[in-house]
């Protein structure tokens, strides 16, 4: 299994969905920042990333990834415990994606998912340590969106 079990369970529990992998996400650049720049430097990105994007989707703080059978979702986490809360940022199905592009840098690994309409959503994930598992549900995302699309075709 893609990611920690214990993490499905959670966003299973949370979205009331069969939920095959799950991972925690941050907004792109959040662990750079972080660790490069310190608070000052998360302040300045935080300003820089309030103008407006248009009509992409946007994860903006804390969150999760959820893989489902036929679709995903980003759901935001709670600030202090770490789990699943609140409504769902997107649901998208598979079949609605038309590219994931992952990169991976020195901590982290990059998503970014472009959709049928033409949107964007960008999330980032933690790769080492406790959190080596977390590339595997990226790359299990990349598999289902190439997938789908070759189903749908």
């Amino acid at each position: 299994m893609a990611g920690k079990p214990k993490h499905a369970r959670q966003l299973a529990n949370h979205l009331n969905a069969p939920v095959d992998a799950a991972c925690v996400i941050n907004k792109p650049g959040a662990t750079a920042t972080m660790a490069i720049a310190g608070v000052a430097g998360a302040a300045a990105k935080a300003a820089k990333d309030r103008r407006g994007r248009g009509e992409e989707l946007r994860v903006d703080k804390n969150g999760w990834l959820a893989l489902c059978p036929d679709w995903f979702s980003l759901v935001y986490g709670d600030a202090f415990l770490g789990r699943p809360k609140g409504d769902t940022i997107a649901q998208i199905r598979y079949a609605d994606v038309t590219s994931v592009e992952l990169k991976q840098g020195k901590l982290t690994m990059r998503a970014t998912v472009a959709l049928a309409d033409g949107r964007l959503v960008a999330f980032e994930t933690k790769r080492m340590g406790a959190n080596k598992s977390n590339p595997d549900v990226f790359e299990l995302l990349a598999t289902r969106c190439s997938h789908a699309g070759t189903r749908a075709a």
